[in-house]
């Protein structure tokens, strides 16, 4: 029996990613109190070890629907993303074709009722809170801690922490085939219009046909330094870079300059397999 409606109303805001896609992925999610911009009302991230950008991103959906659900079962719920994929796919206008994929799309239907939750794509600058957290969660696996957010209200941290037990099982339980290595890459089918695109392995999916031929893209850097002042603008280069599908090479480095400024450098490599 569905939960009787409270009124209110919910943002959930989400992201995942992976280095490497696949590779070490983790997730992010914000609930926001009744509008964009609103008040914070719960922030988790976690980081699911070796999986794709598609898996990823699902897990950040199904962790803020979750911890949205722990705060107000009778509320509606905007969920915003960047990822085109998920939110074509939850909102019924593109297939699910991977089995493991049906398994998230699923169990993502099942936490509110049909009606209670609407899907909007926004710009991956719009989704700036929820890739943060993601990036936090991979930053921390990477250094062998746990990611923890100290500062959410204790009874809606153990209801996201009970919620998201099962969400855990479910990502680690995906077939190892699929959990490693699935990109979706087969054209989905909109079911309202009969076009395709081919969503690749990009978190914001393009027509195939705005895709620049293969013999013209420029080759890449294999290794770069990042270098810029220790704001929100530095971290989300990082962050471009590594949803272009750059790692990590070693931590970053933080210099004080006159004045008491901090730059930052953080040094990125390709992978030999997407060179």
């Amino acid at each position: 029996m569905s939960p009787a409606s409270s009124g209110r109303r919910l943002v959930v805001e989400a992201d995942g990613g992976s280095r490497g896609n696949p590779g070490p992925a983790g997730y992010g999610a914000v609930v926001l109190d009744g509008e964009p911009g609103g008040p914070v009302l719960a922030e988790v991230a976690k980081s699911i070890g070796r999986a794709t950008n598609n898996v990823a991103e699902y897990g950040g959906l199904l962790a803020g629907l979750q911890a949205a659900r722990a705060i107000d079962p009778g509320a509606t719920v905007l969920v915003r993303m960047d990822s085109k994929l998920v939110v074509e796919q939850m909102s019924g206008r593109w297939k699910v074709k991977h089995a493991d994929m049906q398994r998230l799309w699923q169990e993502a239907q099942a936490v509110w009722p049909r009606g209670a939750v609407r899907f909007e794509w926004i710009p991956r600058a719009l989704n700036s809170h929820a890739d943060r957290l993601a990036n936090e969660a991979m930053d921390a696996a990477a250094a062998g801690r746990t990611w923890t957010r100290d500062e959410v209200p204790g009874g809606v941290k153990q209801g996201v922490d009970a919620q998201l037990e099962h969400l855990g099982d479910l990502l680690l339980d995906l077939d190892g085939d699929a959990a490693a290595s699935p990109r979706e890459e087969d054209p989905v089918t909109s079911t309202e219009t009969g076009a395709t695109a081919d969503v690749g392995t990009a978190s914001t999916a393009l027509p195939a046909a705005s895709a620049a031929p293969t013999d013209e893209k420029p080759r890449r850097k294999s290794y770069k330094l990042l270098t810029g002042p220790d704001t929100s603008a530095f971290c989300q280069k990082v962050s471009d870079h590594l949803d272009e599908g750059y790692v990590l090479h070693g931590p970053p480095v933080i210099t004080a300059l006159g004045g008491g400024e901090l730059h930052c450098a953080q040094a990125v490599v390709l992978p030999e397999d997407q060179r």
